[in-house]
């Protein structure tokens, strides 16, 4: 089973009943789900339920009611079974804390910096994309005064065209610089340890503009890959070549010409086109990636997003 869904049935068969008798003045206040780990995204499984996994949910409240209701609701939350449907929490420490009360500010000023989604759109550039994954797959199960789903939503609603186009452009000139200055020179030397080293960093990248293309936001490292494989489009395609870098690294110079080649073809399909690169000093036909990066810089017509460093 998985966390998601054991949570909330522990949630709605034995966390609420037990909320509305014990302490119904809290109800049209109460918001609750669960707030992070591979749950929220559905990539928990048996390696995962040896810390952190188990029945339970997260209750958020704002400040005034959280210290209105703090105590009585511990001690409600408390008095809650350790185990559902035949599981348990692999560490006793653990239990202790499968139903915490959150104030809703503090959390999501934890999650991203900010405690709603910048109205600024220069401001949404200083948000680490994985922290924006997060958010938004957050799993709200109730949420009486709405005010909860409302903020968390209000992080899905994307990038603004300029600053999409400044972190595709930042992720595409990233690969084409793993690939050319490091992973292709390795490989063409035969140096494949070396390379196959180098594959990570240059895989990461190509992955985070999959999922730009795709219009959705990365997870951090460890479920980037798993990620990336559901996307609904390039994931399978480009997912198989990345996966045949790792285990095949003597075909990883064909392999990087054939991520590129699937890249320039979608960004054609979106509408970007390349434009001249007079100042890279590598051969032409190393730079066709470059000039659709600088084509997709010359694109945005904010100056301050434009001139924005990651770096």
């Amino acid at each position: 089973m998985k966390g998601l869904q054991l949570s909330k049935q522990f949630f709605f068969e034995v966390g609420l009943p037990r909320i509305k008798h014990e302490l119904p003045e809290i109800m049209p206040y109460l918001a609750a789900g669960l707030g992070g780990g591979s749950e929220c995204h559905e990539n928990d499984d048996e390696i995962s339920r040896d810390h952190g996994w188990g029945p339970g949910f997260g209750v958020w409240l704002q400040k005034d009611k959280k210290e209105r209701f703090e105590t009585e609701l511990r001690a409600v939350l408390d008095r809650l079974p350790k185990q559902f449907m035949g599981y348990e929490w692999a560490e006793e420490k653990d239990a202790k804390y499968a139903c915490v009360i959150l104030n809703i500010d503090d959390f999501i000023i934890a999650k991203v910096g900010i405690s709603d989604a910048p109205s600024n759109e220069f401001e949404w550039l200083n948000i680490a994309e994985e922290r924006l994954f997060e958010i938004t797959h957050c799993r709200i199960f109730y949420d009486a005064p709405g005010d909860t789903t409302r903020r968390f939503n209000s992080f899905k609603q994307y990038y603004s065209e300029d600053v999409w186009k400044k972190r595709l452009s930042h992720h595409i000139y990233e690969l084409w610089r793993w690939n050319i200055q490091y992973v292709k020179r390795s490989a063409t030397r035969g140096d494949f340890v070396t390379a196959g080293l180098l594959w990570g960093r240059f895989a990461e990248h190509v992955m985070k503009v999959g999922f730009l293309l795709n219009r959705e936001y990365a997870p951090y490292e460890k479920w980037l890959y798993v990620q990336f494989l559901k996307l609904p489009r390039l994931g399978q395609e480009i997912g198989q070549l990345i996966s045949r870098g790792i285990f095949h690294p003597s075909e990883i110079v064909n392999i990087t010409e054939q991520l590129e080649a699937i890249l320039i073809n979608d960004l054609k399909r979106i509408g970007f086109e390349p434009h001249d690169v007079s100042e890279a000093a590598y051969p032409r036909e190393t730079i066709k990636l470059l000039e659709f990066w600088k084509g997709i810089v010359d694109s945005i017509k904010n100056p301050e997003i434009r001139q924005f460093s990651f770096n």
